[in-house]
């Protein structure tokens, strides 16, 4: 599952055969598919000395369409608090935390590596 998940990002090449993602070929077309693709890494890649909000605020910083009263609104419903460490964060409320970032820009298609482990 992770060797086809990773093929399906552009960070491996298949042996044989043709990928094809959003109707796209992999990895010709990976920079337009990504951008249109939410992705949850079965193992997160988070700063644990900042904050929730300090993490949405960097990752804010990359992305035009981010939607901050969105993003303040799933907070609530996930339980989360802006001025919680990352590090302190649970396995669980970690999860909660990437899976907001895959949503953030409302994509198209969303890869889920172990999207429940821990929630």
């Amino acid at each position: 599952k992770s060797t086809t998940i990773r093929m399906l990002m552009g960070m491996m090449k298949p042996d044989a055969g043709e990928i094809r993602l959003l109707g796209a070929p992999i990895p010709e077309s990976i920079e337009r598919v990504l951008a249109r693709t939410g992705y949850v890494p079965e193992r997160p890649h988070l700063y644990p000395a900042l904050t929730i909000g300090e993490t949405l605020a960097y990752h804010a910083a990359f992305f035009s369409a981010w939607d901050e009263r969105w993003a303040t609104e799933m907070l609530g419903r996930l339980g989360l608090e802006r001025g919680r460490k990352v590090g302190r964060l649970s396995k669980g409320e970690t999860g909660k935390l990437m899976i907001l970032l895959a949503l953030y820009q409302r994509p198209d298609l969303l890869i889920l590596d172990e999207p429940t482990d821990g929630l």
